[in-house]
């Protein structure tokens, strides 16, 4: 691998933890735990059958499926 590759491969390390980290920074200010994910709280909102964090689930859902499917499902953080 070419520095300018694992330089590069660094980089996106750094900011893919950077989004996690206000990731959770925001789910803690709308009252969710420390270390869950927005779509980890809207995928177990899902399956408790919450309106709201099934509508949220959706729409996470949808910005994420270019990705994967089901990205709220697999977001869930089963020891939060």
């Amino acid at each position: 691998m070419t520095t300018l590759k694992r330089v590069l491969a660094a980089l996106w390390l750094q900011l893919f933890r950077l989004l996690i980290s206000i990731d959770q920074l925001a789910n803690v200010l709308i009252g969710g735990k420390p270390d869950e994910t927005i779509s980890s709280r809207a995928g177990k909102g899902r399956l408790r059958g919450s309106f709201f964090w099934s509508v949220a689930a959706d729409c996470i859902d949808l910005i994420f499926l270019p990705f994967e499917s089901n990205h709220c499902y697999n977001s869930i953080e089963w020891d939060e």
